[in-house]
């Protein structure tokens, strides 16, 4: 996997956010663009209503493909279950996502969801997808008075995005043999790259979220 070409695709991908981050710091600097940036944030309160159609159309998907589909799954395909309650808590999960007052039980879902999942595939298999603890956070967060606790929500929305795109990136770069099935399955995904070339490709464009905790650190 250590091939030339993923070595000059990291290097140039590495000093390209390093130009990107220090355009961003000149630009704050000097205050370019504050005003327009000053201008966006009347949608800041659009965020948290985006999350919650989102979650509602995710849940509802998961519910309906469990009860007309051929298997219910906890939380992405691979994930089956046997269990019949698993559906109807995936509804009651869009459910909360109607009320401001009911969005910390859309949290505690997804962590029943996550913990049942992580009893039946261990804890290797679900770290593909602490993204949806981040989310769970998000929402256990959403309704609190304090600013401090909110903000703490979409922090860690932001980290566990970027922490589970990175990951996913060392897992095609350290077991590429875990995509080749998938691959030789579906061979239209590769374009016109070869399985090892797709794996440095991907694994290189994942790992691009240690700039955005970089970035949001800064």
């Amino acid at each position: 996997m250590l091939s030339q070409d993923f070595i000059l695709f990291f290097l140039a991908s590495v000093a390209f956010v390093f130009v990107f981050f220090a355009a961003d710091r000149w630009a704050y600097r000097r205050q370019i663009l504050v005003a327009f940036d000053e201008s966006l944030r009347r949608f800041d309160g659009l965020s948290v209503l985006i999350m919650r159609l989102a979650s509602a159309v995710f849940f509802i998907s998961l519910w309906a493909y469990g009860v007309f589909g051929d298997q219910p799954f906890y939380l992405t395909p691979e994930l089956h279950t046997h269990s019949a309650w698993v559906p109807w808590l995936q509804l009651a999960i869009a459910g909360c996502t109607l009320f401001r007052r009911t969005l910390p039980l859309i949290g505690l879902g997804i962590v029943v969801l996550y913990a049942a999942a992580l009893a039946g595939y261990g804890l290797y298999h679900l770290l593909d997808y602490l993204v949806f603890l981040g989310i769970a956070y998000f929402f256990a967060t959403a309704t609190l008075p304090s600013r401090g606790w909110r903000k703490s929500g979409f922090v860690t929305l932001y980290a566990t995005t970027g922490i589970n795109f990175l990951w996913l990136a060392i897992e095609k770069f350290a077991y590429p043999g875990w995509t080749y099935p998938l691959l030789d399955k579906h061979p239209g995904i590769l374009l016109v790259y070869g399985p090892g070339m797709w794996c440095d490709g991907s694994s290189l464009n994942r790992s691009g979220s240690l700039a955005q905790i970089w970035q949001m650190n800064s």
